[in-house]
């Protein structure tokens, strides 16, 4: 009997090594694939790719690269989501951390922003571009105008008559 499970055990043990080499050589065949999409600049497909991998593992550079494609195809949202995930992954790349404050700023996080990119300019003394980008967020609130409530009575005379 014991013969029995041990030879069970055996044959689901193997079957199990089996099948994560298998499954691994796929992701790695789809993460080969997306890398040279990305590299072609076929984004979209890149994309749809990189996300297959990341559905399976949490693959950094998966991240990195899904990031910036997303950014190039103006996917701005999605971007920052993942240049968020890859500022931490990569604190210490200035291009990630760069990216991913400029994209907390298209997307009007203004705050959020201007924090990354003291950061940023902290980390960069040399690179005036983060004090720059830190002067822009702060313009660009002062640039937000409030527009005083129009009352009845001035309403009135805009409308055409009956």
């Amino acid at each position: 009997m014991r013969v029995r499970e041990f030879n069970s055990y055996i044959i689901k043990t193997v079957l199990f090594i089996t099948t994560s080499l298998l499954l691994f050589n796929v992701s790695v065949a789809q993460m080969q694939k997306a890398n040279n999409h990305f590299k072609a600049m076929h984004y979209y497909k890149a994309i749809e790719l990189y996300e297959k991998v990341l559905n399976k593992e949490q693959d950094s550079v998966a991240i990195k690269n899904i990031a910036e494609a997303y950014r190039r195809v103006h996917d701005f949202t999605n971007a920052e989501y993942y240049y968020q995930k890859a500022a931490v992954l990569y604190p210490e790349d200035k291009e990630i951390q760069l990216n991913y404050a400029q994209l907390l700023k298209s997307n009007n996080k203004l705050e959020q922003a201007k924090e990354v990119f003291v950061v940023y300019a902290s980390k960069n003394p040399t690179d005036d571009k983060g004090q720059r980008y830190v002067l822009s967020c702060d313009q660009i609130k002062s640039w937000t105008i409030e527009v005083p409530n129009r009352s009845e009575e001035h309403t009135s005379e805009l409308q055409s008559p009956d």
